[in-house]
């Protein structure tokens, strides 16, 4: 099967948009006006027609509107950094096999060649599974709302959002206690999202009434082999990753040395995670790659990761590092996969991959 993304011509929007009409279950007006408009604005330059198109057939569509005449509430929508997309279809039968995928990114990147800096959508409220798809998408910034109308008369309530294009950057510091409401913030997300905390060096401990100083101060303490031996534990240090655009705080890492029998045989040397909100855009990677970095300042040649088999994401970030599995094994009832990754291998192999995507403090 032959797959192409591709800036469509005249020939190619007629096409489509007497599919859509002749498919139209109701409110074929509607459709008939959106074509005649779509066509002449993608001639006056306001439009771009974005298709996807599997052995010769039209599968999938999007939109990037560029002049803020043709977007309602076009007022922050549009501008000659930000472009607004609309327009996102795919026949059924072809849907949820990643074409429309293939061919948001291909218009995301010509966006970006284009010179726009951030993209900008509408949804309404009750369209649950596309705001979900859409956040997933980077749309997390809201924007404002406002009423939409159709050629027919009908009009709708919509949320707007907006997706920086300009390239995220990513470091880790120290756990600190300038970044408190920002770990407060970032411990009540999981717990609103009901999912498990990795990484935190016991900073969710602030979820069980215990002061973020309280916590802070143990992670710092926990950093002298001598201290975190009198306690039980290893020696370790408390990371967060940081996104250098918007100075969120994405995700946490622990990295432990001079384990003990017992954390190599239940815990190994790297803990990581990522917020809910921030979670399948490939931050765990950039995550564990910049914490291999700090593994190998601290004397590590090897390193060991511990996660549940049934846990994809995990698995193949581990995997994606260079992750040799060793073995696997029933802990507690639940099925463990144990992985060992040599430092200096993979921060030299994966480097291409990662460097453009480390802020380099100055």
């Amino acid at each position: 099967m032959s797959y192409i993304c591709k800036i469509a011509d005249e020939e190619e929007m007629n096409e489509k948009w007497d599919y859509e009409i002749k498919h139209a279950s109701h409110s074929k007006e509607n459709w008939i006006q959106w074509k005649k408009e779509f066509i002449e604005n993608q001639k006056e330059g306001k439009q771009i027609p974005y298709y996807g198109i599997l052995d010769g057939k039209i599968i999938c569509e999007a939109t990037a509107s560029i002049d803020s005449s043709v977007v309602q509430n076009g007022d922050g929508l549009v501008s000659n950094c930000i472009a607004y997309l609309n327009g996102f279809r795919t026949i059924k039968g072809y849907q949820g096999k990643g074409y429309f995928s293939k061919l948001f990114w291909f218009m995301i990147q010509d966006l970006k060649q284009k010179g726009y800096q951030f993209v900008t959508l509408g949804v309404e409220p009750n369209e649950i599974k596309n705001m979900m798809i859409y956040f997933h998408y980077g749309f997390s910034e809201y924007l404002k709302s406002g009423m939409e109308f159709y050629p027919n008369g009908e009009e709708a309530f919509v949320l707007y959002y907006k997706k920086n294009l300009q390239d995220e950057l990513f470091y880790l510091e120290e756990a600190s206690i300038q970044r408190r409401d920002d770990v407060v913030e970032y411990m009540r997300e999981h717990q609103r999202c009901h999912s498990s905390i990795h990484g935190s060096g016991s900073l969710d401990k602030i979820l069980e009434g215990i002061t973020y100083e309280e916590c802070l101060e143990k992670i710092i303490k926990t950093k002298d082999f001598a201290y975190a031996k009198s306690i039980g534990r290893c020696p370790g240090m408390t990371y967060f990753l940081i996104r250098k655009n918007d100075n969120k705080l994405i995700g946490m890492i622990n990295i432990r040395h001079h384990l003990s029998e017992d954390m190599l045989e239940h815990a190994g040397h790297i803990g990581y995670g990522i917020r809910p909100s921030e979670r399948r855009k490939g931050y765990n990677k950039i995550n564990l790659y910049l914490g291999l970095g700090k593994a190998k300042e601290m004397g590590l040649d090897s390193v060991e990761l511990i996660c549940d088999a049934g846990n994809n994401g995990s698995n193949k970030t581990i995997q994606a590092l260079g992750g040799v599995l060793e073995s696997s094994r029933v802990e507690n009832d639940v099925l463990e996969n144990v992985y060992w990754i040599d430092v200096s291998k993979s921060l030299d192999e994966y480097r291409d991959i990662y460097q453009d995507k480390i802020y380099q403090k100055k």
